[in-house]
């Protein structure tokens, strides 16, 4: 037999009477077998909680990158209208700008190059309106292998006077290996354009910036990096937000617009930073061999 008591105690913490509990031998075994049971209910009980709090975090993903999706869809969808209203109206003056120009250079039989300025500012200016709209339509672009040697040494080209004259040292690390991707010439070259311009942008006068390529598991990577003064972990997964900026005279729209160009490509776009130490962005392609 076992035994065990405890106090009844009034209001007054007096003690007014005993409680008694007496066993068997044999209490102590259904006990046993009683806690092997509860044991048995309680570890599948437990795992089908698991299971189903993991079913339900994931459905939660779900719905949070279909809701992010959603809103991303709206939001183009809006500013393709604005985008189209704005090159609508900016195209006619460009126009008239363009033939005023030729007009004036064969009224007068100029040949100062002011004309040939203002030619070249209007079709960047309409190339720019292009990209626009192309990144805030909906319409497929045309795709082919190109060599991401090509358009890199293209873009470097464009922004070396600027680089010289800001001193700015460039490290490059391009193989000369064949290497292939699949995709647009113009949409990537402005994608690698962009981000480029970005860390010129990031760096101060005499900074550096490193352009790389290289092939991985992964595919075919462009790295950009630079010692400018880096983004807050906060607003890494903003700036790649459509109008989402921290400059003053900045569209919002340059880390957006290579979002959209990577996932055209079926890519991915990676960015790393550190407040005071840099930026590095990747850019990541699947290869065609």
């Amino acid at each position: 037999m076992k035994s065990a008591y405890a106090p009844v105690l009034s209001p007054g913490d007096e003690v007014i009477g005993v409680v008694g509990v007496e066993a068997g031998a044999a209490f102590f075994t259904d006990l046993r077998d009683l806690t092997n049971v509860i044991a048995f209910i309680l570890v599948p009980s437990y795992l089908v909680v698991a299971i189903l709090g993991l079913l339900f975090y994931r459905q939660s993903r779900i719905l949070d990158r279909a809701q992010e999706a959603v809103i991303h869809k709206e939001t183009l969808a809006t500013m393709g209208r604005m985008v189209a209203n704005i090159a609508h109206d900016i195209r006619n003056p460009l126009s008239i700008i363009n033939t005023s120009a030729e007009r004036l250079r064969k009224k007068y039989k100029s040949e100062d190059e002011v004309f040939d300025y203002i030619s070249e500012e209007v079709e960047g200016l309409n190339r720019i309106l292009s990209g626009y709209l192309e990144f805030a339509g909906s319409q497929p672009v045309q795709m082919a292998p190109l060599s991401p040697q090509r358009v890199i040494r293209r873009c470097l080209m464009v922004l070396e006077p600027e680089l010289a004259a800001r001193k700015i040292e460039l490290v490059e690390r391009i193989p000369n290996e064949k290497i292939l991707v699949r995709g647009n010439d113009k949409r990537i070259q402005q994608a690698v354009l962009n981000v480029l311009l970005n860390a010129m942008q990031a760096v101060e006068d005499g900074g550096s910036i490193g352009v790389a390529l290289h092939r991985d598991s992964s595919g075919c990577v462009i790295e950009i990096n630079d010692n400018g003064r880096g983004i807050p972990d906060k607003e890494i997964k903003e700036v790649v937000k459509p109008f989402y900026t921290n400059k003053a005279d900045g569209s919002g729209l340059g880390l957006s617009i290579v979002k959209t160009i990577m996932e055209e490509h079926d890519g991915e776009l990676e960015i790393d930073s550190e407040p005071g130490r840099g930026t590095k962005v990747k850019l990541v392609f699947p290869l065609t061999g």
